[in-house]
């Protein structure tokens, strides 16, 4: 499993919320009842490979969790990233694969970028290894993916992350 392959998953999982719940859309429900209902399909995909499960992964929705202490930014402001894949409490290589951050109809958000950027800083606290803006349209066609690595706007895709697990 690559990072190609999660990434792909992950779209599949915003497609799924477009199919199975159009009406989240369609009536402009709150954000957290999306990422939800992305989260839950993510999941349920990923526990098909059994990497997820051998290397005990998790999926989380707004966890605001490092160790026993609250997740904070540099600025010491707390933060809860909208969808995360990691391993709870661990912060090693491999242990935090993706930081997501949602939302819907809007312009380019700082606020979400500069978090994408601090949290995919591999010289930070965190080091995820990709981070994504997903910007959630009414036409799923419209869906816009921003992505995030090194702590910089843009995927640099270099093979020291790139290659998951077997």
């Amino acid at each position: 499993m690559d990072i190609h392959q999660v990434v792909k998953i992950l779209k599949q999982s915003v497609e799924l919320v477009y199919i199975r719940d159009a009406s989240l859309i369609e009536t402009n429900a709150h954000e957290q009842a999306i990422t939800h209902r992305i989260a839950y399909y993510f999941e349920n995909m990923l526990m098909l490979y059994p990497w997820y499960i051998q290397e005990g992964y998790n999926i989380d929705v707004e966890y605001n969790r490092y160790y026993d202490d609250p997740k904070r930014k540099n600025d010491q402001s707390l933060c809860k990233p909208d969808i995360i894949l990691h391993r709870r409490e661990h912060n090693k290589l491999y242990d935090n694969l993706l930081v997501i951050e949602v939302k819907k109809n809007s312009d380019e958000n700082w606020r979400d970028f500069d978090k994408l950027s601090e949290f995919t800083n591999q010289r930070g606290k965190y080091k995820y290894h990709l981070g994504i803006y997903i910007n959630l349209k009414k036409d799923f066609n419209q869906v816009e993916y921003i992505y995030f690595s090194n702590g910089k706007k843009g995927w640099e895709n270099n093979s020291s992350f790139v290659r998951l697990c077997s």
